[in-house]
């Protein structure tokens, strides 16, 4: 059986609560960071025993269960996403892969742009992102009216109206909120107001501001992401987010057995399979999930393949390696996959500068070419070099993701 160990961190506003689960027989992955919002760990736990070949990590956000927000502690998207770097530092355990569940798959995306380094490959599972859907100024009034709703009324009322909101299919239409208000009785919530104004979700996750991702700067951070969207649900806003949030990064979403909480199975949704579920997670995380892939996906293949060389990332670099790649060097020397993946871990080769001048992709439907010049430095052998390379990489496509098969590289003169 894994062992937890149960932590606390003091972070500006609040104090978080986080575990770490230390497998019996631990294998050569990477540590995973499996999190929700505002879903706290324990809604990951029937997940979280799928993975015990690795070191797992959950917490509780910083409103929930046994983290709790401090007298004048704030709640936003860049707010979660710093706690989930300070989690990430904290544990101290290098470079992590994440899952991140419905406002845990937004929390992230801050975090994946502002310490890119924490983290190797993000899947983002429903991230219910209203601002790129097309009825997003619907669905913002409708949220602000929820939680007016909360505000005024209490916790029944407001989350009928939330349920009703995200059991919806297709996009909302512009007179939604003129119609009549769900009965909070038929989805078994109280019809009184208790009082409370402290709930997770309506008095914190939905009065943040909304977030908008910034493409230019998820893709160019270096972190594989790959948007997840649950088999069912199909047309509901959670689901419809996971599907633009790929389309942000032109790639396709990776569908996932279930529905919105498909990783976990309880008397409302005796029907998911939390074992299926992890064993979609795995090949996503492995570099299987990316099923489609859309134009300029060799680009970023090719920009992760150059962050991976820089941060001597061998797991990342074997995901981006065909099986029988042929390097071909400056001096005409040939080498295949394992001398190259051996050249990184042995540090036989360790870059500390890889600096991008210019890159062209050119994608023929399974097949692509990148050319790049790059400007590099760092030491070969316990020797410091520094070059002018101009490499020329063919790519195909396989296991729904780039694979260089073929590779070439020229040393040339330094441009002033």
């Amino acid at each position: 059986m894994p062992t937890t160990t149960t932590h606390t961190l003091d972070v500006p506003g609040a104090v978080l609560t986080y575990d770490i689960r230390e497998p019996d027989r631990p294998g050569d992955h990477r540590p995973l960071f499996i999190f929700g919002s505002p879903m706290g760990a324990s809604g990951f736990e029937q997940l979280a025993l799928h993975f015990d070949d690795r070191v797992v990590i959950t917490y509780d956000p910083r409103m929930t269960e046994r983290s709790h927000l401090e007298d004048g502690g704030v709640v936003t998207t860049e707010i979660h996403g710093d706690d989930l770097h300070r989690v990430a530092e904290a544990a101290g355990l290098g470079p992590v892969d994440a899952f991140g569940s419905s406002g845990g798959a937004v929390s992230a995306l801050p975090w994946v742009v502002d310490h890119p380094d924490e983290i190797r490959t993000f899947v983002a599972h429903e991230p219910p992102l209203a601002v790129l859907l097309e009825d997003a100024e619907i669905l913002l009034k409708v949220n602000a009216d929820i939680v007016d709703t909360y505000r005024r009324r209490g916790f029944g009322p407001a989350m009928a109206k939330f349920i009703q909101l995200v059991s919806h299919p297709g996009p909302l239409p512009s007179d939604y909120l003129a119609g009549p208000d769900p009965d909070p009785a038929q989805f078994g919530l109280p019809t009184e107001d208790d009082g409370s104004r402290d709930d997770a979700l309506l008095a914190y996750n939905m009065a943040m501001p909304p977030y908008t991702p910034d493409a230019a700067a998820l893709t160019s951070s270096g972190v594989r992401i790959v948007p997840a969207v649950g088999a069912e649900g199909e047309g509901t806003m959670a689901r419809r987010g996971g599907e633009a949030l790929a389309r942000l990064l032109g790639v396709a979403p990776v569908i996932f057995p279930g529905d919105h909480g498909g990783f976990t199975a309880n008397e409302w949704t005796p029907d998911n399979d939390p074992a299926a579920f992890a064993v979609t997670l795995r090949e996503a995380l492995d570099g299987g999930g990316r099923t489609a892939l859309a134009a300029g996906s060799l680009a970023a293949a090719e920009t992760e393949l150059q962050r991976a060389q820089l941060a001597g990332d061998v797991i990342a670099l074997g995901s981006l390696l065909h099986a029988d790649v042929v390097y071909v060097g400056p001096d005409g020397a040939e080498y295949g996959k394992a001398q190259d993946l051996e050249s990184h871990s042995s540090g036989q080769l360790r870059l500390s500068t890889l600096e991008q001048l210019e890159s062209v992709a050119r994608q023929f439907d399974s097949t692509g070419i990148t050319r790049t010049r790059v400007r590099i430095a760092g030491h070969v052998d316990g020797q410091p070099f520094e070059a002018e390379m101009v490499y020329t990489r063919t790519w195909l496509v396989e296991g729904g993701g780039w694979r260089v098969i073929q590779a070439q590289g020229a040393s040339v003169a330094r441009e002033p």
